[in-house]
């Protein structure tokens, strides 16, 4: 029986297609939305990235793929990451996938529409004047670095009238009547604060709509709709809502300072919007001053927990350094007192093994110095 050879043009075209595969090589970069794209995989794997601390955390995103060759072994697939992954300056990053590491250079983190939520509390008009007042939330980069929301231009404005006709108000495109737009902006703790405000001549405004058209606004959170309403006429204070005063007979909402909240139909202080208005013991969390918590070898130091440099002679003890309290013969090593070893010829002075300095005819014996016919009877002994 005669065995069948392997064909020269199959093996061939085996060699082409695996040297092809090889050509189209994994591609990574990086974009200043803190996002980053992989291209050209031939699998689709768990991609995982370094944290700020430094741990690999998987790293959510999509895969599609990127050819439709029938040939499985040329399928090709792209993933692109969410938006800030990376926060931060321009440096390298290591991602992991499948079993390998790569590292990836990235420019500087400039913005990224998952960090933002917005969210709106009210608007209404008064004698063809609209008010709305609205609040994008800030993200904590870290524990002394804010990203704060500042630009509310870039927003589209929609106000839909009873006809649901709209008026415009974005970079792109302009109703006349709502050409005019003066926003104000307030620093909160944890947010920033914007109030409206437009003469639209309008009697009547059915709702606000407000959107980052360049977010995904199924995935991210930079979108808002609010109903407006009619404002209610009032003669004092306790006419309005907790968080509204009576001025001109209506119901105005009250805008606080940076570290002040409504209560009552007042503005009332925090006890706190930064560690420096604490003790230097305490930092300020959720606007209260909150005492330290920190560990036996840590002491409270500017509203932060800092190590203890304790000498060698000293063991941290409440928070502070204390001197070790060692025997006549012991000796600080390592913040704990240990017995001396000392030589048959040195003796024992503050701690320390020191050498006998033997007057003539004296020998060093047994830490002191005795007279020549001890240290031979001694010698003679042993």
């Amino acid at each position: 029986m005669r065995r069948r050879r392997f064909g020269i043009v199959p093996l061939i075209a085996l060699l082409f297609l695996v040297t092809l595969s090889s050509v189209a090589a994994l591609k990574i970069t990086c974009a200043d939305d803190g996002s980053f794209t992989i291209e050209k995989s031939s699998k689709k794997l768990p991609v995982f990235a370094e944290s700020r601390s430094k741990e690999l955390v998987k790293v959510e995103g999509e895969w599609v793929k990127a050819s439709n060759s029938k040939i499985k072994l040329l399928q090709k697939f792209n993933f692109h990451a969410d938006e800030g992954t990376f926060i931060g300056a321009a440096g390298k990053h290591k991602i992991k996938f499948g079993e390998k590491s790569y590292t990836v250079s990235c420019p500087a983190f400039r913005f990224s529409c998952r960090l933002f939520n917005v969210s709106m509390d009210y608007c209404y008009t008064i004698n063809g004047t609209f008010h709305a007042k609205y609040a994008v939330y800030n993200f904590n980069l870290d524990e002394k670095k804010t990203l704060r929301f500042d630009k509310p231009f870039v927003f589209r404005y929609d106000l839909v009238l009873p006809d649901r006709k709209r008026l415009t108000h974005a970079p792109d495109i302009m109703s006349r009547e709502f050409a005019e737009l003066n926003i104000t902006m307030r620093k909160l703790a944890n947010m920033n604060k914007f109030v409206m405000v437009s003469s639209v001549a309008q009697e009547k405004i059915d709702s606000l709509e407000m959107r980052y058209e360049k977010c995904n606004q199924r995935k991210f959170n930079l979108y808002e709709r609010k109903e407006c309403v009619t404002q209610p006429a009032c003669t004092i204070d306790k006419d309005c809502s907790g968080d509204e005063s009576c001025q001109n007979n209506f119901c105005q909402k009250l805008i606080c300072s940076n570290c002040q909240y409504a209560l009552e139909n007042a503005c009332v202080s925090y006890e706190c919007c930064e560690h420096e208005a604490c003790a230097a013991n305490a930092s300020c969390r959720d606007n209260v001053c909150q005492p330290l918590q920190c560990l036996e070898n840590q002491a409270p130091e500017e509203h932060f927990c800092v190590d203890l440099a304790c000498t060698e002679d000293e063991v941290a003890e409440g928070h502070r350094c204390v001197k070790l309290a060692c025997a006549d013969d012991e000796a600080p090593l390592n913040h704990v007192c240990g017995k001396l070893q000392c030589a048959d010829d040195e003796f024992i002075k503050a701690h320390q093994c020191i050498k006998l300095d033997c007057p003539v005819l004296q020998m060093a014996m047994e830490h002191e110095c005795r007279g020549m016919v001890q240290w031979v009877k001694r010698k003679i002994g042993s």
